[in-house]
């Protein structure tokens, strides 16, 4: 509440980093705030560019012959630097539709479709401990997944 409250924040456009040192009367509170964004952006686009670099590397390397070091860059880096000055927020919106679709795909519906896997088309043995509740379940937990997917898409289109 008040004047440096989320919803003044979020309606003033500030960021958690310049509210934090305002509610905590401390300015190195605010630094730390900004270095740990900082830092953790950092590392992060480390890792995606990394992977990224592995995956057209191999993607590239068709005939045997080595990929040149300029063009790997190229295709690796310049995209994303594109996308980011054209469109400033495009990182805070991909961290939130991974962040909603990302969980519910890999936490929820996903393992729901490999025990319907195991189960039910691979027949694996079940000797080993396993979760009642049988196909009632899994298709409960499915369709439970999909009604949020649906959800969600549909709040993002229709506001």
């Amino acid at each position: 509440e008040g004047e440096y409250g989320i919803i003044a924040a979020y309606n003033g456009g500030m960021s958690s980093t310049e509210i934090l040192p305002k509610l905590l009367l401390s300015p190195s509170i605010g630094a730390f705030a900004k270095s740990f964004a900082f830092f953790a952006i950092t590392t992060s686009f480390l890792g995606v560019s990394l992977s990224l670099w592995d995956f057209l590397k191999d993607a590239f390397h068709t005939s045997g012959e080595k990929v040149p070091l300029f063009r790997l860059a190229s295709a690796t880096f310049i995209p994303p630097i594109i996308l980011m000055w054209q469109f400033p927020r495009i990182v805070f919106n991909a961290l939130e539709f991974a962040g909603t679709f990302g969980v519910i795909i890999l936490l929820v519906l996903m393992p729901a479709l490999m025990v319907w896997s195991g189960r039910y088309v691979l027949k694996l043995p079940s000797d080993r401990y396993r979760v009642g509740g049988g196909k009632p379940a899994l298709l409960f937990v499915i369709g439970v997944s999909l009604l949020l997917i649906a959800s969600e898409f549909a709040n993002r289109l229709g506001g």
